[in-house]
């Protein structure tokens, strides 16, 4: 695993930023409208109402498998109250996320994404409990600013309440992006298959986001039953998707249970983690925002404790136990994670994964197509050899140093390395006397035993034992 700081990207994080509370303040008046009250003053009231409930249900409610504790957000002031209270902060965590990308580390997957803009010119996005959008948003802004964003992108936002629709709307009409969105109805706890729209969205997906929706509904987890149609998303997809999974850094409520029953067994591969205190650099709210926050006596969050995680499909989801013992055997990596950084695999083998349509892949028997494949692929990207656009977790600028644990942990490897060379050296001597005495302890046996009767057989080999030792 390759712990990673997000802060790759030589980007204006404060340009980022002022872009999300621009849409934000451009927006909410809209949602506003959409709350039912005669007057402005009921309006916010309602809004305020809405605000305190949902914050109280983030901060206390989620540990409870309870649906009715849940908020019901086919209502308007819930939508206007939760996109004013996370819309922006959920569009920077999420691009913040994806700076790891632009590692020389994960060159691989920035390649992918550049293979998809200049082959198909195009990318598409599954959100898994996406609401309003933030994580589509974030996305968006993130390939626009480091020249990945393709000539369409679709998103397939899969969620409890498809009615986010209606707040993405009012979202989208304040932005520029050239980006479709859908919405399909999904139960990640019910029982309730996926519908067929859906399957075929996933396993078409070359990204699927999970932002702040895992810890949402981990609570009814518990039963194994509820757990088959995260694990459906996830066996879907294809090989080579990538998975941003961000969410409240709760190893042993969140992050844990989502990597051992969930991305182990459906052959999620994880390439970077990324733990901190993400803070919007917001140095002032606009007038709107003002006017909002003192009508409603609540604050946008700007800052929150988060994990983030990035993983790649590397095998098909063989799901041999459900549960803590569920795993799959990875045939085509060597090993699972390294122990200081990303994870080591067979080149040969992993060829077809970084290029999922297969019939545009020559077959291995005509090998001069093949080279000619290679060879344009390789000079779309300015790559010299394949091996660079695998996972081949170099550092290309400088060598970075270990951590101290680490550090120390090699230095301890090399010591008792040094003393079992040591110990086998003075093994040599002793051993060289030890074999000459057992050959002419085999010989004296060989010829007693071909010229004895066999009852006689122990006694002569004890004989031989004592002709040996003189």
């Amino acid at each position: 695993m390759y712990y990673m700081r997000p802060s790759l990207c030589q980007v204006d994080l404060q340009h980022v930023a002022n872009y999300f509370h621009t849409i934000l303040s451009n927006v909410v008046d809209e949602l506003l409208s959409r709350v039912d009250g005669e007057s402005d003053s009921e309006k916010y009231a309602e809004v305020s109402t809405a605000l305190r409930s949902i914050s109280y249900l983030y901060r206390e409610g989620l540990s409870q498998p309870n649906s009715e504790s849940r908020s019901d957000w086919s209502k308007p002031e819930n939508q206007c109250a939760y996109v004013y209270l996370y819309f922006m902060q959920h569009c920077y965590m999420m691009y913040m996320a994806m700076q790891p990308v632009m590692s020389p580390r994960h060159c691989h997957i920035r390649a992918r994404l550049e293979y998809r803009k200049q082959r198909h010119r195009q990318l598409r996005v599954c959100s898994i409990g996406g609401g309003p959008g933030s994580d589509v948003l974030g996305l968006s802004k993130f390939l626009e600013d480091v020249g990945l964003f393709p000539e369409s992108l679709h998103f397939t936002v899969l969620d409890l309440w498809p009615e986010w629709a209606h707040a993405w709307q009012a979202i989208k009409n304040r932005t520029k992006s050239r980006i479709s969105v859908n919405y399909e109805r999904c139960d990640l706890v019910g029982d309730a298959p996926l519908s067929a729209l859906a399957t075929q969205r996933l396993r078409e997906a070359d990204i699927l986001t999970l932002e702040k929706s895992f810890s949402a509904v981990v609570a009814f987890m518990n039963e194994e039953h509820r757990r088959n149609i995260l694990l459906t998303i996830l066996c879907e997809l294809k090989l080579g998707c990538l998975v941003v999974f961000v969410d409240n850094r709760r190893r042993s409520i969140v992050t844990g249970p989502f990597f051992k029953l969930f991305a182990r067994p459906t052959g999620l591969r994880l390439v970077n983690q990324w733990e901190g205190l993400p803070k919007v650099p917001v140095r002032g709210y606009s007038k709107r925002v003002q006017e909002f926050r003192e009508n409603v006596e609540f604050n946008p969050m700007s800052c929150c404790v988060v994990t983030c995680l990035l993983f790649v499909k590397t095998q098909p989801g063989c799901i041999q136990n459900i549960g803590l013992k569920a795993g799959i055997s990875y045939g085509v990596y060597r090993r699972s994670v390294g122990d200081y950084g990303g994870f080591y695999e067979d080149t040969p083998r992993l060829k077809n994964i970084w290029f999922e349509e297969y019939h545009d892949i020559p077959c291995e028997e005509d090998q001069a197509r093949l080279d000619d494949f290679e060879l344009e692929y390789n000079n779309l990207f300015g790559f010299t050899e394949y091996g660079d656009l695998e996972n081949n977790f170099r550092d290309m600028t400088a060598e970075k140093k270990l951590p101290c644990w680490a550090r120390t942990m090699k230095t301890n490897r090399r010591k008792l390395k040094r003393k079992k060379g040591e110990k086998q050296k003075r093994k040599v001597g002793q051993g060289r006397v030890n074999a000459r005495t057992n050959k002419m302890r085999k010989e004296i046996r060989r010829n007693m035993q071909a010229e004895t009767p066999r009852g006689h057989r122990t006694a002569l080999v004890r004989h031989s034992d004592e002709l040996t030792r003189e």
